[in-house]
Parts: C-alpha cells; structure tokens; sequence
C-alpha cells in the first residue's frame, strides 16, 4: 500500500494489523480521526492512520477508501472471496508496455480470464480527449472574440453616425482629423476593457458556483494548472 498512497496522519497498517487505514475524503465527510471506529460487516477497527488527499484513480480511489491488512480481509470478513482488481507498478515507465503483454500472455494463456489495462494508454487516452476539448473551446472562444469585434465596431460606427454634430464642433473649434479619430480609438479601447473585466469576473464567478455545485469545494478553481 505504501508505494501507491501517502499518509497524512498516524501510520500505516503493520503485518497482521486488525486496524484500518481511511482515506482523506472519507475522513473528512465522516468527522473520522486517529483512535476513531470503522465497522466493516459487524467487525470494528480502529483508525490508525488517515491518507493524504490524492484525487480520484481510474482503478482505485484512495480518498474514498478503508485499508485493511490481507489477514483480516480474508479471516474476519470475506473469506476465500476472490479479488476483483490487481494494481501492478512498474519501476521504469519504459517497461509498461512489455509488462502488460507478459501478463495478458500468461493469465489469458487458453482463454480471456481477465482484462488487463495499462494506465499509460488510459492516460493517452484522456489527454487526447481533452486536447481535442480544448482545441474545441479555442474555436468557440475565437469566434465570440471576433463576434465581440464586430459588435464593438458596430457600436463605435451608429456611435459616429449619431454623433455627427459633435464632431463638427470639435472640428470647427481647432480638432483635428486625427484628434477625432484617436478620441474614438480611445473610447472603443475603454469599452472594450470594461467589457473584458466584466466578462472575466463573470466566467470567474461562473466557474466558482460550478465547483461548488459540482465539486463540493472551489480549491481547485485556485489550483495552478
């Protein structure tokens, strides 16, 4: 257990322990502390040591789990049931591949007994996806950038339009064309910026609520990516 998890709090389970080791999140939900008791199917265990938050695996997560030794899994509360998932680590990344078509030749030797699964691929897997998500949100956020251009444009030229007058004026007393010209540049770069701090104050607050509704929590909002 200890090359796949970290602890937070206490220590980890020694050989033959008839105690327990709990993840941070359920921890947390369940006010559980060091000396606190877990019941698994009528057996007690006491609360050794907690883990340190880790997120959520694809084949296991910790944050959410009890630990307890082999010995008590098998003699107080499943018997000789068998396991339903097996996490083997690699040393050397460069090594995953051939390992797992060691253990697919070996174990699904006559018949597909198991289904064996590299996280490395999972991982290629993901990262594609959200490369292909990302390059998406790019397309939709360049077209509301040009659509927002447009719109400011069209603002600025029935600004013009209706403002005819002043700008005879202004060019009656002494102004320049190119005065003009830079007092409505200026004008629409106002606009724009205060446009773009309330659209990201916005999409902040946006992405706020939806931490918490969904998360639980917005630490992850503040998290560097």
């Amino acid at each position: 257990m200890p090359f796949l998890v970290e602890i937070d709090d206490g220590h980890f389970l020694r050989r033959n322990s008839d105690n327990c080791v709990v993840g941070h999140t359920l921890a947390r939900d369940k006010e559980l502390v060091i000396g606190s008791k877990v019941t698994i199917k009528e057996q007690s265990f006491r609360v050794v040591g907690i883990l340190s938050e880790k997120g959520i695996g694809i084949a296991l997560n910790p944050d959410q789990a009890i630990f307890i030794s082999s010995e008590m899994y098998y003699s107080s509360l499943y018997g000789d049931s068998d396991y339903d998932n097996l996490i083997v680590k690699v040393k050397n990344l460069e090594e995953v591949e051939r390992v797992r078509e060691d253990i697919e030749k070996t174990v699904n030797k006559r018949e597909d007994l198991v289904m064996v699964l590299a996280m490395e691929a999972l991982l290629e897997g993901i990262n594609s996806f959200f490369n292909i998500l990302s390059t998406f949100l790019m397309g939709i956020g360049s077209i509301s950038l040009l659509v927002a251009g447009v719109s400011i444009l069209n603002v600025m030229l029935m600004s013009t339009t209706e403002r005819t007058k002043e700008i005879g004026v202004m060019r009656a007393i002494g102004a320049s064309k190119r005065e003009v010209l830079h007092m409505f540049i200026l004008e629409a770069l106002i606009i724009s910026a205060v446009e773009s701090v309330i659209g990201g104050v916005l999409s902040f607050g946006g992405g706020f609520v939806i931490n918490i509704l969904i998360l639980k929590k917005a630490s992850y909002l503040f998290a560097p990516s």
